[in-house]
């Protein structure tokens, strides 16, 4: 359901673009940012062991039944 009175002046598919759009663009102005972000983390031992240890919490919840 559209929240408010977007019904009058957008489809809610409109406002759902729009929204959509401008994260968009806020993600592309900063993916640079980002991709050096991840990069850093993905050479930090302490999250490649918060990885491992999430990764095995999820395997072995998986395996009860």
């Amino acid at each position: 359901m559209c929240p408010g009175n977007c019904r009058s002046t957008l489809k809610c598919r409109g406002v759902s673009r729009f929204v959509s759009d401008a994260v968009r663009k806020e993600l592309d102005a900063k993916r640079e940012d980002l991709c050096h972000a991840y990069l850093r983390a993905n050479e930090d031992e302490g999250q490649k062991e918060a990885i491992k240890e999430g990764e095995a919490t999820v395997t072995y919840g998986s395996n009860e039944g």
